[in-house]
């Protein structure tokens, strides 16, 4: 998002609140300002009056905007793969686990899917389970060391490489960046009944577009069926779907895109 563009022709705060805003002083003055933009995932409201809050990880009912602080479109899309007849799927992730408390709540479809697809005669699996360190996965990815950070993203990139489909399950937040990196690599996603809130403003038109070319399994129970459905139905239709995830990327999720999903709200709600 170009966060200066905005601050230079509205009354946006000039700074993005981080991610402990909810256990720091608000600014002075901000109750000011006509938009404020908060980057975390936790939905804590300010306590100061503003017209326009853009959230990071907006849950359901707290009255934030959801936006995408991460822009990917410095990933060059991959070629797209042409029909296989086993699909396979790809994942590179976290299944946290508490010490003595069992699998993190949140994670429950992220782990179901994964056993599920293990299992299956019919799909292919090109999985990465990470389960270590035991604990909070909030603080995970900055315990990681910057080798590890290293070797994860190689695992990523080539697990999408390989494979027509990728795992998106959410996890804390409610929405996957796996989904966006995805899309932003020109492949397939799979993702679920979880609640998502997607960045964008014409929801109608984008998840008519969305469904096009993902695989949506409204009962993670149903995982495999779900993925053979949508294999066999469009089949040679298959890199043709790889292309228009990418461009599903490119028409609402780079940071052009969230500048004018951005613009057009404030223009609407101020």
């Amino acid at each position: 998002m170009n966060f200066n563009y905005l601050i230079d022709r509205y009354n946006v705060y000039p700074y993005i609140l981080g991610y402990n805003y909810f256990n720091e002083p608000e600014p002075k003055g901000l109750s000011s300002y006509d938009v404020v933009f908060i980057e975390s995932d936790i939905p804590m409201p300010l306590k100061s009056s503003i017209p326009l809050v853009f959230h990071t990880h907006a849950m359901k009912g707290d009255g934030m905007i959801t936006w995408l602080n991460q822009d990917l479109s410095y990933i060059n899309a991959f070629s797209p793969l042409p029909y296989r007849t086993l699909p396979t799927v790809g994942f590179v992730g976290r299944i946290p686990i508490f010490k003595g408390k069992g699998l993190h709540r949140g994670f429950e479809n992220r782990y179901q899917a994964c056993e599920i697809l293990g299992q299956s005669l019919y799909v292919g699996t090109d999985f990465h389970v990470i389960t270590e360190p035991i604990g909070e996965s909030c603080s995970f990815y900055n315990s990681m060391s910057s080798e590890y950070k290293h070797k994860t993203k190689y695992l990523l990139e080539s697990t999408m490489l390989s494979n027509h489909y990728n795992l998106c399950p959410r996890g804390n937040g409610n929405r996957s960046l796996r989904h966006f990196e995805t899309l932003a690599y020109g492949r397939i996603p799979i993702y679920f009944n979880e609640g998502y809130v997607f960045p964008v403003i014409n929801k109608n038109k984008f998840y008519y577009k969305l469904n096009k070319c993902s695989v949506y399994s409204p009962n993670v129970k149903n995982i495999e069926q779900d993925i053979l459905a949508f294999h066999n139905i469009y089949d040679y239709d298959i890199e043709l779907l790889q292309h228009m995830t990418r461009n599903l990327y490119d028409g609402y999720f780079t940071s052009q895109a969230q500048t004018d999903y951005c613009e057009q709200i404030i223009k609407e709600r101020i």
